[in-house]
């Protein structure tokens, strides 16, 4: 007896799907195609989870119903951009849907997501590690950026005003103790460093490693793994977050040697040490204008042009300060970001046990300053002349020294700091918010005058950006007329622009004052009347500011 299979056609008539005519998706150019997949959720600021939390008992990555609280909304650690339900953050379900449209969408969204997202892997437990390892040698290939946490003691809210809903239990540096958790921990770190070793790209991933712990052999079998990478395109380690040591003395042998064991790693695994050429130049053969053009492709210039100065933690990028000091969910340098942001006061100095080797975040070029004196002249020129500084917080508030890496300076004021040699090459200075009243006011004046004897008031412009300041008199009362409140606020910006009146010989100066709530119609006539009005007080009657370049100076702050 002759033995078939049926088939199911022979049953059942199956309708091919009408061809469609006409234009589809896939022909639509390519930077359009990319926004339609960022606006549908592929490409995010929040991070995407690659590990088993077991509170959810589920996988975050796979995370398609109910809506689930953000750990990085509630912690402030990374920047987010999560739905807000009820004052609080749900994480964004993953298009998974896009994913199964067809083979060239999947190729062109699965490009997006693993190049252009930031994943973070937490260890919480065995089999933390899973989600990361399951993922096929091609994607992980394809991820630029990877946060990984192996351990990390909780947020102490004790040191700030703090009000976060992420309280944990105390947890202590990583030890080897209690030893079948360290066990578990360290081998799927090893099982990770090797599946990453065997996939990933020479120079294309950027990695950020915290595993807090006081012990050197801990962060040595943390570090080993690491060195079976390829070169990484940068890389940032914690051991110790910066509020952990405030009160360690800076020469602490043990927080010394986790410094310089991280440095070295750091160092080796994203080239820097082999990049050193044997053969060198003497640079004061090179023609002068090549010797100008290659200090000012230096860190003496700003990437932005703006470089901040606070009495309490000295210069830095204006980025930098606006973002990590007091906005952090705007600041970008996301390789340091999670090593230094906690739960804490606006103003957190820098601290604690980590490095990173990131090339975005800027930083105070002394050593070109030490070289010699030559150096040293033709530095100070570039540096003063070529970036526009803004001054915050004339009043110096004390804060703590932490340590010990980098340490802390004392508060000081930015006329301290300057010389009358360098302050002559001064183009551009602006106050944001200037002191009216006090000991600030008085510091304030001391600048004005040291800027009268010392400074090139023909080629020197100073800016006020007077929006900041806020009359609190009328707050709790009814509502007054516009003479009273432009007379409340005339008293409060007077004193900042009376004492420049010296300073008349400048080539430039700018007023930007706030919104008064009295103010419903002609808004922008009115500014630009008061404003004026400032500016001439100084500057004296006929002088009229080039509108074009304050509005660009103005954008170039907001």
């Amino acid at each position: 007896m002759k033995m078939y299979q049926s088939k199911l056609e022979q049953y059942v008539q199956f309708l091919s799907p009408r061809r469609r005519h006409g234009r589809n998706f896939l022909d639509l150019p390519d930077d359009i195609r990319c926004h339609i997949y960022r606006l549908t959720g592929v490409v995010r600021k929040c991070p995407i989870y690659l590990y088993w939390d077991p509170r959810e008992n589920r996988n975050i990555l796979g995370a398609n119903g109910d809506p689930m609280p953000c750990l990085t909304a509630s912690a402030s650690d990374l920047d987010c951009d999560c739905h807000e339900v009820l004052d609080r953050y749900y994480y964004r379900p993953i298009p998974v849907s896009l994913f199964c449209c067809s083979r060239d969408v999947y190729r062109e969204a699965s490009s997006l997501f693993y190049g252009n997202n930031r994943f973070y892997v937490q260890y919480t437990g065995l089999g933390s590690f899973d989600a990361m390892m399951g993922l096929r040698p091609k994607t992980l290939a394809m991820i630029s950026y990877l946060h990984i946490v192996l351990h990390r003691t909780n947020k102490d809210s004790s040191l700030s005003n703090c009000n976060c809903e992420d309280q944990e239990i105390r947890r202590h540096p990583l030890r080897r103790m209690p030893p079948r958790r360290y066990r578990d921990l360290i081998s799927g770190w090893k099982a990770v460093c090797m599946r990453l070793a065997e996939s990933i790209t020479q120079s294309r991933l950027e990695m950020c490693l915290i595993c807090d712990t006081d012990d050197i052999n801990v962060a040595a079998e943390v570090l080993g793994p690491l060195r079976q990478l390829p070169l990484l395109a940068a890389f940032s380690v914690r051991f110790a977050p910066p509020r952990s040591t405030r009160n360690i003395p800076i020469d602490n042998s043990l927080h010394v040697n986790l410094y310089h064991m991280a440095r070295e790693v750091s160092m080796g695994i994203t080239g820097r040490t082999s990049n050193h050429h044997n053969q060198t130049f003497k640079y004061n053969l090179l023609p002068a204008e090549l010797q100008l053009r290659i200090l000012e492709h230096t860190a003496l210039v700003a990437p932005e042009g703006y470089l901040a100065w606070s009495p309490g933690s000295g210069f830095s990028s204006l980025d930098e300060l606006y973002g990590y000091r007091w906005e952090p969910q705007l600041h970008r340098c996301r390789i340091c970001d999670p090593l230094r942001i906690m739960c804490c006061l606006p103003m957190l100095p820098k601290g604690g046990t980590w490095v990173s080797q990131c090339n975005k975040c800027w930083k105070f070029p002394l050593s070109l300053f030490l070289v010699n004196r030559h150096f040293y002249q033709e530095a100070t020129r570039i540096f003063w002349s070529l970036n526009r500084f803004v001054v915050f917080d004339i009043e110096a508030y004390p804060s703590d020294v932490i340590g010990p890496f980098p340490p802390i300076l004392e508060p000081v004021q930015l006329t301290a700091f300057m010389s009358p040699y360098a302050m002559r090459y001064l183009r551009y200075l602006q106050f944001n918010s200037p002191p009216t009243r006090g000991k600030a006011l008085e510091a304030y004046k001391v600048m004005v005058e040291l800027l009268r004897r010392s400074a090139d008031l023909p080629r020197l412009t100073i800016t006020l950006d007077l929006r900041g300041i806020e009359s609190y008199e009328y707050e709790y009362q009814d509502p007054i007329s516009e003479e009273q409140e432009i007379q409340t606020y005339l008293e409060l910006y007077m004193p900042s622009v009376i004492e420049l009146v010296p300073l008349r010989a400048l080539k430039d100066f700018f007023v930007h004052i706030g919104t008064l709530r009295s103010w419903r119609y002609c808004v922008e006539n009115k500014h630009a009347l008061w404003e004026r009005r400032l500016e001439t007080m100084v500057m004296g009657m006929e002088y009229r500011s080039p509108e074009r370049v304050k509005r660009d100076v103005l954008y170039a702050m907001v």
